[in-house]
């Protein structure tokens, strides 16, 4: 998978890409918000990882970096997480497009590779649903719809959820899609 890592922060950045490129996925890192819509372009991500104060955002000003960086993507199809220690508005963060939003003092960059497998997971998920469900179903029935799905299925055979990283979301996750499936 295409990652795109936004932070400033070489240390930081040194072992996420390490971790990342360990577990297989192609990682493309910059340092500057200036930095993002050309890597966007050029890189063309499948997920974007981002931190919010970075050295060329007023750091009174640091949830315009994720307004930025939305507005370079369509967060449909590429999921955002963002990976800061700035004291930022879960609730914000999420309303403007992030898909997941880590505290650094909580998740080590070790721990990476675990939430990401989560987001992709609930990603993929999201993406199953929108492809079988038609938007006048009502929401009652339509997890009836799913199990039996192209969509669906395609999810559950392209889902390569790696047990000893997942963390506790995905293992819950990946439980309730073999419910389904059964």
């Amino acid at each position: 998978m295409r990652v795109l890592f936004i932070e400033d922060d070489e240390a930081i950045s040194h072992l996420v890409v390490k971790v990342l490129e360990k577990k297989g996925h192609t990682v493309k890192h910059v340092g500057k918000l200036s930095d993002v819509k050309s890597a966007v372009s050029m890189f063309d991500p499948e997920v974007v990882i981002t931190d919010l104060m970075l050295p060329d955002v007023d750091r009174h000003e640091f949830m315009n970096t994720l307004r930025k960086v939305v507005s370079f993507i369509d967060t449909d199809k590429v999921p955002v997480i963002v990976y800061s220690g700035a004291p930022m508005d879960i609730k914000e963060c999420l309303d403007l497009g992030a898909m997941e939003c880590l505290v650094k003092g909580d998740i080590t960059p070790i721990h990476i590779p675990g939430v990401f497998d989560t987001v992709m997971a609930r990603h993929a998920l999201n993406q199953a649903m929108k492809k079988s469900v038609p938007r006048s179903a009502s929401l009652a029935g339509m997890f009836d719809t799913i199990p039996n799905t192209d969509a669906m299925e395609e999810f559950r055979s392209s889902s390569a959820i790696d047990p000893d990283v997942v963390s506790a979301n995905a293992h819950s996750l990946a439980e309730e899609l073999r419910k389904l499936n059964e």
